[in-house]
């Protein structure tokens, strides 16, 4: 008798922690993505993550309700910008240029006294200008208080880094809490470095991934568990991928999900793609005729770049470009695996080669606890892996037409974490099968739950070794 209740208790007791999954998950996600906000907003030197320069003029821009930068000449765009900026990046500049340059003294001291409103400068950043401003709001909510506080810029630089990391945790916590079945691969998605390193980082790449997860979670109780979908979950998810697909715009085949979930009239969905669609497309059609030029900072002179030739390409040779695509995958494929988990700074801090098998075993075992629910949609992991292969076709694509010469034997400027957010939609593709017990899961989910710290070991043993402190 007292067995048979102490094996029901135990079940009840599995099952329960089972059903509370999301939410477990989502209070260790925000609890350690704040801590982890504070530490690498601080141990990162200024300017050492991917084009925070040029992230940081246009959060500047925003702060000052600009919504986009303008276009200066044919190969250059960006706008007015405090002049503090660009004398509090010029000290660091060395920092980039050599790998083996650390941080000193002396450019710290050099930027110490650099206040806001020194003077106004034409800055010039093509690369940031075009990206809409929603994403910096974070960012430009830092730079109006450090103005404000009369600080100096590169206290400002921390604190837009720390709400922009704070801010983007809250919003990946949120979206595991809404996730069900599928919380624990988006847990190990959203606890990659390189995603924490980003939201921790003045950069529209860290909301990007908070809202594609967001996207991801509520659209799931439809195509995962079998639930029926409120218009204001499917409301929430027009607005996600209409956010980071502006960011981004090949993520806008994401919206071929909003036609799948159940519960919903057809003419609600087709509406809510049709938005999506058309605000992405419009925003597109605005940088265009405002601030988008060609330019390649690095590029040879007898390197061409024609976006109209290669969009020919493209349209009329497509074998051609596939083709390349496939050859660049093929032969980079194992540096953009790692560009995704983690490879730091300007792309040239590698983590520990240990954790990137730790990130493979993190992978297999999210997508094993995520195969733990009822039923799902179909014909959603068709929809998924559509979703997912067109994007990455539409990556390339803008990557071969506005950062890759003519006669390139590979597409230029593709990186890792490209694929992050849109890789997040193969939480739909998982079949739903029971792998393992639901005693044994409880075991897994304590194991996953150590995966963030693990990477933030790793984080600090790459950046510290790099930077030399």
């Amino acid at each position: 008798m007292s067995t048979t209740f102490v094996t029901a208790n135990n079940i009840i007791h599995s099952r329960f922690i089972i059903l509370s999954w999301p939410r477990a998950l989502s209070l260790i996600y925000l609890t350690f993505g704040i801590i982890c906000s504070f530490i690498i907003s601080y141990a990162m030197p200024p300017w050492e993550n991917p084009d925070e320069g040029t992230h940081f003029m246009r959060a500047e821009q925003v702060s000052r309700g600009i919504p986009i930068g303008s276009r200066l000449s044919d190969k250059n765009a960006g706008g007015i910008v405090d002049g503090a900026i660009i004398h509090t990046i010029i000290p660091f500049f060395p920092l980039r240029t050599s790998r083996d340059a650390h941080p000193t003294r002396a450019m710290y001291a050099a930027t110490e006294n650099l206040r806001w409103g020194t003077g106004d400068a034409l800055g010039g950043f093509p690369n940031t200008a075009v990206y809409p401003p929603t994403l910096y709001a974070p960012a430009a909510l830092g730079i109006y208080v450090g103005k404000t506080m009369d600080w100096t810029v590169l206290r400002t630089l921390r604190l837009s880094r720390l709400i922009n990391g704070i801010i983007s945790v809250t919003v990946a916590s949120i979206a595991i809490a809404l996730a069900g079945s599928v919380a624990p691969i988006l847990f190990v998605w959203l606890s990659l470095p390189m995603v924490f390193t980003q939201m921790a980082a003045v950069t529209q790449d860290g909301p990007l991934f908070a809202f594609a997860a967001l996207a991801v979670a509520l659209l799931c109780r439809p195509l995962c568990d079998a639930q029926p979908l409120s218009r204001m979950r499917f409301a929430g998810a027009c607005l996600c991928i209409i956010l980071f697909a502006m960011g981004r715009p090949p993520y806008v085949t994401a919206a071929l999900m909003l036609l799948l979930p159940n519960g919903i009239s057809w003419r609600i969905r087709a509406t809510g793609f049709a938005v999506v669609i058309t605000s992405v497309l419009s925003w597109i059609f605005f940088a265009q005729m405002t601030a988008v030029v060609v330019f390649r900072a690095d590029i040879r002179p007898d390197e061409i770049i024609d976006p109209i030739l290669h969009a020919k390409i493209i349209l009329t040779q497509p074998w051609m470009f596939i083709a390349l695509m496939s050859l660049t995958l093929w032969y980079f494929w194992g540096g953009l695996w790692e560009q995704a988990v983690g490879v730091l700074s300007w792309l040239d801090v590698p983590l520990p080669r240990w954790f990137y098998v730790i990130a493979i075993l993190a992978l297999v075992i999210g997508s094993a606890l995520s195969s733990r629910s009822s039923v799902a949609n179909r014909i959603g992991p068709s929809v998924a892996c559509t979703v997912i292969i067109t994007a990455i076709i539409g990556l390339f694509a803008v990557q071969f037409m506005v950062w890759t010469p003519i006669g390139a034997n590979h597409v230029h400027g593709v990186q890792g974490r490209y694929f992050t957010p849109i890789f997040m939609f193969s939480s739909f593709m998982i079949p739903r099968i029971s792998l393992i017990s639901d005693y044994i899961a409880v075991y897994f989910i304590s194991i996953l739950a150590i995966f963030p710290f693990i990477g933030l070991y790793a984080t600090w043993i790459a950046v510290a070794g790099r930077y030399g402190f």
